[in-house]
């Protein structure tokens, strides 16, 4: 048989059970149970939080610190136009022209015919605006590797060499010190095409109307 609380409002039964009773002692009972639960727990939990476990395992931020981590790892800064490297194909040199077309560091195998140029090569092949546009760099008559040519140097100091090895007729020499060399612009009224020609003193642009019977040089560009 359980024993009263008397004025507390609750009997302890013999296995220890509580029993409310039907005064208001009994509420005030159980209030003070919640409050000492309530009490264990939340000692519990600040306990598990000052643990040396925690703090390793867990990283965590002052309310400020927190944001500021976050904006910094998480938002990238806008890049300007400038700080944007143009991209340069494996060997091609950038001359800083006008219309930012990059020039070939060296000429292709062999020599072509007109014709036989446009084929092989289609548009990478410089057009006569753009053999123009190099007309109007530095042109110095020099000598590279075993070759003579010109050596031409762009706005941004940045050179490329022209070997001089076909001669008027066409035929490869690298005695004549004539460089001929084909753009992809023909005249389609009278079959010609516009070539490049140079030698040690004159260079310019020509049409040339046998240019299907002649061999050229081949120097390819690349557009931006």
């Amino acid at each position: 048989m359980g024993k009263s609380s008397g004025k507390k409002g609750f009997v302890i039964a013999d296995d220890g059970t509580i029993i409310r009773g039907n005064n208001k002692g009994g509420k005030k009972g159980w209030l003070i149970i919640m409050v000492i639960l309530i009490s264990i727990v939340t000692i519990g939990l600040t306990m598990y939080i000052n643990s040396s476990e925690w703090d390793n395992s867990v990283s965590y931020y002052e309310p400020d610190e927190w944001c500021d981590t976050v904006v910094e790892e998480c938002v990238e800064e806008p890049v300007s136009e400038a700080e944007v490297e143009e991209y340069i194909p494996d060997g091609y040199v950038d001359l800083g022209l006008p219309s930012g077309t990059l020039w070939k560091d060296w000429n292709e195998v062999g020599h072509f015919y007109g014709g036989d140029a446009r084929t092989a090569f289609g548009n990478q092949l410089p057009t006569k605006k753009e053999w123009e546009e190099l007309y109007n760099c530095e042109f110095t008559w020099g000598h590279y590797d075993g070759q003579y040519g010109c050596w031409v140097k762009g706005p941004n100091n940045n050179s490329i060499f022209l070997p001089a090895v076909c001669d008027n007729d066409g035929n490869i020499s690298d005695l004549e010190y004539v460089g001929r060399y084909v753009s992809s612009d023909e005249e389609t009224s009278d079959p010609a095409t516009w070539i490049f020609y140079f030698d040690e003193r004159n260079y310019f642009m020509t049409c040339d109307y046998a240019a299907n019977r002649r061999l050229h040089s081949v120097r390819l560009v690349y557009r931006n």
